[in-house]
């Protein structure tokens, strides 16, 4: 739900973080995975670049 309705079109709306993080094999699980982890150094990071809100918008577009 965090990366809106594109995201839980195509992974569905049960997938956890758990889950998304173990993502491999097909491109758009390995995609989730990176976006997940950027997700968790956008709200743990300061000198990251992207906050967070950024990194949900632009893994979407």
């Amino acid at each position: 739900m965090w990366y809106g309705p594109a995201a839980t079109k195509k992974f569905g709306s049960t997938l956890n973080l758990e889950q998304g993080l173990r993502g491999s094999g097909e491109i758009n699980r390995v995609l989730l995975r990176e976006s997940i982890a950027a997700t968790f150094n956008a709200f743990n990071s300061l000198p990251f670049y992207y906050n967070a809100i950024e990194v949900s918008t632009d893994v979407v577009n």
